[in-house]
């Protein structure tokens, strides 16, 4: 048996509906799996999606959130 990512919600932000999760990078597959079955059985108008894959909170928020330092939160 395979043993479950361990994921961390760091920043939610509910009105925009984008998040940052952090995860080690060995669990990514697995993780990337699972987003993908949620998305297919999810009733909800807006699914779980991946925007992208970073090393650092700094450069995911560089590439992914065109945000600096500041929270998205």
């Amino acid at each position: 048996m395979t043993p479950r990512p361990r994921v961390r919600i760091i920043e939610y932000n509910a009105v925009s509906g984008v998040g940052i999760l952090l995860c080690d990078h060995k669990s990514l597959p697995q993780l990337r799996l699972v987003f993908h079955k949620l998305s297919q059985t999810s009733d909800t108008p807006n699914p779980i999606r991946l925007l992208g894959v970073s090393g650092t909170l700094k450069a995911l928020r560089r590439k992914f959130l065109n945000t600096k330092y500041a929270p998205i939160v």
